[in-house]
């Protein structure tokens, strides 16, 4: 439904560039790793809104497009405001037709539910001097997935699917916002201090979505819950004079991603099933060891600082700064369940006949950590209608493995990887130039050129790491039939024998 779900708030692309970041306080706040849409902006907590498009300075981390968010400070007058969106099927007209109906459509409306609810209040604690401002703000949308149920039989037989037509899969994520920010004013000093906590769900997650053109039952998808999710910003602000301005900041981010069941798979028996006839999964999740298809708990957290100091003449407006960011991704302590994924296995039927188990190397993890220094100088250039804006960012990023030990597995032993320094270790040196001429000298029409070098934004995970070079799972050929009518062991949809050992023995009849 368009217009109901902002979880993808900042996903646009101009011109093929990256996709765009938020820059509040004047930092980048887009974290390695994670995925677009965690943390939900609150618009209430906007006092403006600049969106580039182009011409990005050499004080800008990435090219595309970046969209520039300066929040409220509260003032030395009380004032607060809400806003509020409802919806439900009910408000929605209906396309559905006897013939569709035919066909087997049952639900036209793809709309389960939606409310956003948001409230904020801030004013002077001492006025002239030191304000507040305060917002909090719930929603969600539900939306259902046509022609996707829950299984009838999850609770009983779980390697078996029934739809339960009563039942439509539906997604149910939530967002939470609490939001304080402080403002001081201290002679020319200017202190701002903004915390905001959002403990969020992508409930559940790539529901309705394909992984490699599969469709998924709701029990196997998982809960992508982010709590704790912070992000404490504080910056400084020293207009010295009308010709030179000091400015700093301070930005932590912890965000904490647990991957969980949802409370329809029934815990840690049901073995995820790919039926090939209708390439259709159900039972449990099992599609990768990383942080979208298994239950996997990874930590990340991120620091960033920035000076910059600027001085503005009538031809001239100079800056020169300095940025550090640091980010940690990942916990193998954390990470010794061995149903990471259920039962460390997944089978593969055609028309529910077993023919294949997966056997995974679980429990996985992995940790990394990531710097980067940034210096950078730039001038914008007044001469008469033409305005050239020249500069240039030098940046030195370094990513480390870290030693962890994997916990042994249904399959795997207890294993441990290496640290690994410098992988990689960059150093760029990144001109921008652009030029702008006012044709008419009126300021209503301009001709713009901009040309720059720009570097991926530092991801904490951006080479492949020897922990994912390793083979993540192996596949046996499987015939559950192998000891004949008669035998407890056929037809049970249980592997009855040695995954361990590649050769054929019992129902593992290759590999």
């Amino acid at each position: 439904m368009g217009g109901v779900d902002d979880t993808a708030q900042l996903r646009f692309r101009v011109h093929g560039a990256p996709e765009a970041d938020a820059i509040v306080d004047g930092t980048n706040q887009a974290i390695g790793s994670l995925v677009s849409g965690v943390f939900i902006y609150n618009q209430l907590t906007f006092q403006e809104v600049v969106v580039e498009t182009g011409g990005i300075g050499a004080d800008r981390s990435v090219g595309g497009a970046a969209v520039n968010i300066v929040q409220r400070d509260g003032g030395n007058m009380f004032s607060g405001g809400m806003t509020y969106s409802f919806t439900s099927p009910d408000l929605i007209a209906s396309n559905l037709s006897p013939e569709l109906e035919a066909r087997g459509l049952r639900q036209s409306a793809s709309l389960k539910k939606h409310y956003d609810l948001a409230g904020a209040f801030g004013g002077p604690i001492m006025r002239d001097r030191l304000w507040f401002f305060a917002s909090t703000r719930r929603g969600t949308t539900h939306l259902y997935q046509q022609g996707n149920y829950y299984n009838k039989l999850q609770a009983t037989t779980p390697w078996l699917y029934e739809p339960d037509l009563s039942r439509p899969a539906f997604t149910s994520p939530f967002s939470r916002d609490y939001t304080l920010r402080l403002t001081l004013q201290a002679g020319r000093h200017r202190f701002s201090s903004s915390t905001s906590s959002q403990p969020n769900c992508n409930c559940p997650f790539g529901l309705l979505t394909t992984t490699g053109a599969v469709a998924t039952a709701p029990e196997a998808t998982g809960e992508h819950r982010y709590k704790p999710q912070i992000i404490s910003s504080n910056r400084w602000t020293y207009p010295m004079n009308d010709r030179f301005l000091f400015e700093g900041g301070v930005t932590t981010q912890t965000q904490v991603q647990t991957n969980t069941r949802r409370p329809e798979t029934g815990g840690v028996t049901p073995v995820q099933v790919l039926e090939q006839s209708t390439n259709f999964r159900y039972g449990s999740r099992a599609i990768n060891v990383g942080n979208t298809g298994s239950y996997i708990y990874i930590p990340r957290t991120q620091h960033q600082g920035n000076f910059a100091v600027s001085r503005v003449t009538t031809a001239h407006q100079f800056k020169a700064g300095f940025e550090y960011r640091w980010v940690k991704t990942g916990d193998a302590s954390k990470n010794t369940d061995p149903n990471q994924i259920n039962q460390g296995m997944d089978y593969t039927f055609n028309n529910g006949v077993p023919i294949q188990v997966r056997i995974w190397a679980v429990p996985f993890a992995w940790e990394d950590h990531a710097a980067e220094k940034v210096f950078f100088v730039q001038d914008q250039w007044t001469m008469d209608r033409l305005t050239l804006n020249l500069g240039v960012r030098y940046n030195d990023v370094f990513q480390e493995l870290d030693e962890v030990t994997l916990a042994a597995g249904p399959f795997v032993p207890e294993r441990t990887l290496p640290r690994i320094k410098n992988f990689p270790h960059w150093r760029n040196l990144n001109p921008r130039m652009g030029g702008a001429y006012d044709l008419s000298g009126t300021g209503k029409t301009a001709v713009k050129v901009a040309l720059g070098r720009y570097v991926p934004a530092i991801r904490a995970t951006g080479l492949p790491q020897p922990q994912h070079s390793q083979s993540p799972s192996t596949n046996r050929a499987w015939n559950d039939s192998f000891f004949g009518p008669g035998d407890p062991r056929s037809g049970n949809y249980k592997p009855d024998c040695n995954l361990l050992n590649p050769e054929p023995n019992g129902e593992c009849v290759g590999a």
